[in-house]
């Protein structure tokens, strides 16, 4: 009988000394301390506010992290940025899991944010702890790109089964608002671009050694000011490292937020990639430490995930949050 793979996630931190803490084997948490975009100077000023702007900064809402460090739910990005000075702070726990090897990944990113201007949002997301658990045993074995014996695409490296704490790669990226729904536009619209700094060690088999980037398309909004809603696309290019023959990828997620003015909110997304090459080619076997050896060629199985979370939030900006990652295509053992 296949078991699929699910992942419960939980958190829990304090404001000004941050910590993130889990007992559960896989999870994606969340804890922030945010300047959220409503917040306004207290000074008074000789001129009245225009009516424009009262209704814009009425219209703003308190906002959240993406587990890349931009403004958004948990994995699925909103259209929106932080104001001018604005700021954000997020430390999580995310975990994903792939069928080549039955891999589970587990990372630790520390992310910071930043509003330039009305419509940029300057972020990043330092993996400061990776973790990657490969199960089958052998580790390696090759009777068929579909039967789980061979590398994955992200993390092409692993050779053991348990990595240890490694530090991962670190993020650095850019969103433009080019829509602002609080600026009586029908909906929001920004376009995203990341760059991945390849700090990972391809050695211990954390990372590629080679540096990737993506660019999104970024819609939300939000309905009755009671749901907040986004929806983004884009392409993935990963540097192929000198054995490997890696693939790209269409990433997509839709993603809704509700009560979205409450302190309370559940949040639901479907999110995911597709691949746009069925295997991984290598032009040399890896070496396992159990002896086995890699295949030359490997599946490529698209993810797909499904997360139920739910955040709380208190009125100044700090956050907390707890959920359920679902890989919806991982069939696991048999």
């Amino acid at each position: 009988m296949a078991l699929a793979a699910m992942v419960f996630t939980t958190g829990a931190a304090f404001a000004q000394s941050t910590v993130s803490s889990s007992l559960s084997t896989s999870t994606v948490s969340q804890t922030q301390q945010t300047m959220p975009p409503t917040q306004t100077d207290s000074m008074q000023q000789a001129d009245p506010m225009p009516q424009s702007m009262m209704t814009m900064e009425a219209d703003r809402r308190p906002a959240t992290t993406t587990v890349d460090g931009d403004t958004g739910l948990w994995f699925v990005p909103t259209a929106e940025v932080l104001g001018p000075r604005k700021w954000s702070f997020s430390i999580y726990r995310k975990n994903l899991d792939y069928e080549q090897g039955f891999t589970d990944v587990s990372t630790f990113p520390i992310t910071f944010a930043v509003g330039l201007g009305e419509r940029v949002e300057f972020f990043t997301a330092v993996e400061a702890v990776r973790r990657i658990d490969r199960d089958t045993r052998p580790l390696f074995f090759d009777t068929g790109t579909d039967e789980g014996g061979g590398v994955v695409n992200q993390y092409p490296f692993v050779r053991e089964a348990w990595s240890g704490n490694d530090f991962g790669d670190v993020w650095v990226g850019a969103k433009f608002a080019l829509m602002q729904q609080y600026e009586q536009d029908p909906v929001s619209f920004a376009v995203r671009a990341r760059v991945k700094i390849p700090t990972a060690s391809e050695d211990e088999g954390a990372g590629t050694g080679k540096m990737d980037f993506g660019v999104d398309a970024i819609l939300s909004g939000e309905a009755n000011e009671r749901v907040e809603w986004a929806g983004t696309v884009g392409y993935m290019h990963r540097g192929d490292p000198d054995n490997f023959d890696l693939s790209n990828g269409i990433r997509y997620g839709f993603g809704l937020g509700f009560p979205s003015r409450q302190g309370l909110r559940l949040t639901t997304e479907i999110h995911g990639e597709m691949l746009l090459s069925d295997e991984v080619v290598g032009s040399s076997r890896l070496v396992a430490e159990d002896g086995s050896l890699s295949p030359l060629v490997s599946g490529n199985d698209s993810p797909l995930n499904a997360t139920v979370g739910l955040t709380w939030q208190h009125r100044g900006g700090f956050f907390a949050g707890a959920g359920v990652n679902w890989a919806m295509k991982y069939d696991g053992r048999s």
